[in-house]
């Protein structure tokens, strides 16, 4: 299972792992996935979490580690933050942004890049800016609906 990206803006062009429309990265190991899990509601979380599982076997409990922490992050700040968790060269920030009141559909705002340009520290200050624009397009949208 997958996330695809629909939007994209590359901040750096000289960011050789550039975001491109139509690029996918896995829901289970990335912010961007984990804030899509945080954004549905927990019956369809489970159902989505059961189906992962089989594609990743003895790597499964780790990863439910992570996505458990990605969960209480963004439950108790809005945001979570995958310090070069599915790969070493990519650190990233993501938010859920929920569109309808069922979570039927759920986008995420992300945030990636490398270490160098996006060290901890500044995802943590994204992630904290990142909430209240999420919160923004939740409100815009709920009213176009």
């Amino acid at each position: 299972f997958m996330m695809t990206t629909i939007e994209a803006i590359v901040a750096d062009p000289r960011f050789q792992l550039r975001a491109w429309i139509g690029a996918s990265a896995p829901i289970a190991l990335t912010a961007s996935g984990h804030a899509f899990l945080a954004g549905l509601t927990p019956a369809h979380r489970e159902t989505v979490l059961k189906e992962l599982q089989p594609h990743y076997r003895s790597e499964w409990p780790a990863i439910t580690e992570r996505i458990a922490r990605s969960l209480r992050s963004i439950g108790s700040r809005g945001f979570c933050v995958e310090i070069g968790e599915w790969k070493t060269q990519i650190n990233d920030v993501a938010v859920p942004i929920r569109l309808d009141p069922a979570h039927a559909t759920v986008l995420t705002l992300a945030c990636g890049g490398p270490p160098q340009m996006l060290p901890p520290r500044k995802l943590e200050k994204l992630g904290r800016e990142m909430v209240g624009v999420g919160e923004e397009i939740e409100r815009l949208l709920a009213v176009r609906l």
